[in-house]
This record gives structure tokens, sequence and C-alpha cells, in this order.
């Protein structure tokens, strides 16, 4: 099943599960390309093979081909009609797609092949679920773990249907029970210290977002092979803008009014040598210094071999990321290349800020975080913020004709 992209209600999709994520490596000779190449080369030799054509869409999807990646599928459909998870992942696209009638029709015709497949009820359960018929969905999602009690994308989701009807204890036993399948599940630890603090258990939940200890702030005092980190940073923003896959942001990711890339951490040149080789430094001393030391068990989950993901966000005047997590990673950080003038630290309401702690900080009524566990960091150029993915984390909207330039990343379990 698939983390959505900002981190709240589980998507559908039995995939990749980077493979709508910015960080994702989309470009002609990458590896998922050439899987793509092989598999149609496989189609041109069985074109009437329904397991070929959905190979092939599942190729076509991991690089993006997303039309593409629908007609495959929908050819192995027509090649054998009852091929059930054809029919989930056409549902799981058109879900993704906002095409919710479309979805529904795909998932039901997977359920009244097979009643028992779980893919297709968790779908179902989904599009409920964004229809607001939280009964239905819980309905479904009890259908799932009748099915499959350790299925922890369901015990998430159940959660956060009882969280989003005022039940947060009940919510806080959800989400246990899916950190009991997988300690390492980030968004059961972030949705779980949410519930926590609606029920009143501040130091419980600070005992998994420790604030304070785990968000690092370091300030770059040179980059190797840069006479400054200022002229560093320009040649940075300048790579960034002329980036080919630099984009208006989708709506499968957290940023509003802003532009985001693909993964900008690959290749040779002299600018991002010396920013990954400026973030692994630092991503090392992080792990050393604070995640092994901390005795959290929520955030000491780093492996001994990991990778760097990264992607380029450019923010607009009113611009801001929506708060999320990063699900696949065991920590995340952003490096700072080019922040506007009005952001600084003591700006009226943390304009332009990274925040820490909560997943609605505009909530009112019942919902409303007021209280919560929260830290604010000033963005500064040079500047970089290492932090558990499990953190909750969000920009707070800023005003300027300058534009905030940043580079995220995540750091990946291999």
């Amino acid at each position: 099943l698939f983390a959505g992209g900002v981190g709240h209600f589980t998507r559908s999709f039995p995939r990749n599960p980077k493979a709508k994520r910015p960080g994702e490596i989309r470009v002609p000779g990458s590896g998922v390309a050439v899987v793509h190449q092989r598999r149609r080369a496989a189609v041109t030799v069985e074109p009437r093979d329904p397991t070929v054509q959905l190979n092939l869409g599942y190729g076509l999807h991991q690089i993006g081909l997303e039309d593409e990646a629908l007609s495959a599928f929908e050819a192995a459909i027509a090649l054998e009609p009852r091929l059930t998870a054809a029919h989930v992942v056409v549902g799981a696209l058109h879900h993704d797609a906002e095409r919710s009638a479309l979805a529904k029709a795909a998932f039901e015709r997977a359920v009244s092949i097979d009643p028992n497949c779980t893919e297709a009820l968790a779908g179902l359960a989904a599009l409920a679920h964004d229809a607001g018929s939280f009964d239905d969905s819980a309905r479904l999602l009890a259908k799932v773990l009748e099915l499959q009690p350790d299925n922890v994308s369901a015990w998430v989701n159940m959660g956060l249907i009882r969280l989003e009807r005022g039940d947060a204890a009940p919510a806080i036993d959800a989400f246990r029970r899916a950190l009991k399948v997988n300690p390492r599940e980030k968004r059961a630890q972030a949705h779980l210290a949410i519930a926590l603090q609606h029920c009143g258990h501040i130091s419980e939940a600070a005992a998994i977002l420790d604030l304070e200890r785990l968000v690092s702030v370091r300030d770059l005092d040179a980059v190797e092979g840069w006479p400054s980190v200022a002229t560093f940073n320009d040649a940075l923003v300048r790579r960034i803008r002329d980036d080919p896959t630099l984009m208006r942001a989708r709506k499968t990711v957290a940023t509003t009014n802003g532009d985001q890339s693909l993964e900008i951490l690959v290749g040779d040149d002299s600018i991002t040598r010396a920013l990954r080789t400026a973030i692994e430094t630092e991503v090392r001393r992080y792990i050393a210094e604070v995640l092994s030391t901390s005795g959290n068990t929520h955030a000491n989950q780093a492996t001994a071999a990991w990778r760097l993901s990264g992607w380029a966000v450019v923010l607009r005047s009113g611009g801001f990321q929506s708060p999320h997590i990063h699900p696949e990673g065991f920590a995340s950080g952003v490096y700072y290349a080019r922040i506007p003038a009005c952001v600084h630290d003591g700006n009226a309401g943390h304009a332009g800020h990274i925040k820490f702690g909560q997943s609605k900080p505009w909530a009112e009524g019942a919902e409303s975080q007021a209280g919560f566990l929260a830290r604010a960091i000033a963005p500064v150029p040079g500047r970089m913020v290492l932090f558990p993915s499990h953190f909750w984390h969000h920009t707070v909207p800023f005003e300027s004709e300058e534009q905030r330039i940043c580079v995220a990343f995540d750091v990946l379990p291999v």
C-alpha cells in the first residue's frame, strides 16, 4: 500500500512507494528506464501475454509515464478481464489523478472478481475517506484487517479515521498496533504523537517528538571546492533554476505556489558533487552525534548503509509547504540556498520559517493543535536542518518578490 505524498491518509497503489515522489530519478538512461525498455521489448515478442502488459505498465509508471502505464494495464485487462491486479492499479492511477468515479469502478470490479482482494478494499476505503464517508471507510478497513491482521497501512488509516472523528484514545491503539507490526512505520509514529497530545499525554508525545534535541541546525562555514558558501549558493541557485525537471508542483506533493524538481543529487558536475558531499558529511555527523546517542527508539533507526535522494523547491510570494512527513527515510533535511530578506529571526508570525511538530497548525475547534509541541527555525543561506523523517514539518507562508530556494532530501535505508 502506498503512503500519500503529504503523509496523511494512505493511498491505494501497491507499487514502488516513491514512484511519484520528487526524489526519484526520472531521466533517460536511469536503471528504471532500462527496465522499462526491456519490458517494452518483451511486449514486442509476446504482445498477447497479459502478464507482460502488466509488467510494462509497472515499468511505465515507475518512470512517470502515467498515461502510457494506464494504457498498458487496460491492455492487460482486455487480454484477461479477470486479472485482479490490473484492475487494482487502474483504480489506483485514477485515484491519484482524482478521477474518483473511475477509480471506484475499477476497485469494485477487482472486488467482484475476488471479494477478499485487500488492495481493492483498501482503495475503496481511501475513496470513502476522501468523500468524508468515515463509517464506510472504517467498515472496509475492518474487512481488510479481518483478512490481514498485520496490515500496517490499514491500522494507520483506521487510526486516522478515529482521530478525525475525535476519538483520539482508540486512534492511539490503532497506531500502536501498526508499530507493533513494524516499529519503523513513520506514519504511525507521526500520527501517534498527534493523538497522544489530543489526549493530553504531552510527555509521551515528547518522547516521540523531541524537537529540541532531534532537530539539528548546522550553518556551513565552507563548501569543499568553493571559495565561499555565498559563491556556492549563487551557483546552486543558477543550477536549480536551469534544472530541466523543475516544474510547477503537482497536487501529490506538499508544495503550494512554487516549483519542485525531480532528483537533483545525481550527476558529476562540481555543484552537485559539492552539495552531495556537504550533505553526506553532515548526515554522518547527525547520525553519530544525535540519532545514535538520543536514546529515542523512534528516531534512532539509522541503517549502516544508506543513500540520499534530493529535490529542489522554489517558493514564490504566498508559497508554502503544507504539513507532511517523509515516510520512506529514517532522516530528512533541507539546505537553504537563497532566502528573501523578509524571512529572518523575529519576523511576524515566523513567515517563511520551517516549523516542526504540528500536522494541522491552522486547525480550529476540536482539531485545534494550539499548545502542541512545536519549533520554528529561520532559514538562512548556507544553513542545513536535519531531523527524523517522521517529524511533521511545514513552511509558514511569506510575502516577498524574492524567491525562497532550497534543496530538500531524504536519507533512505539501503
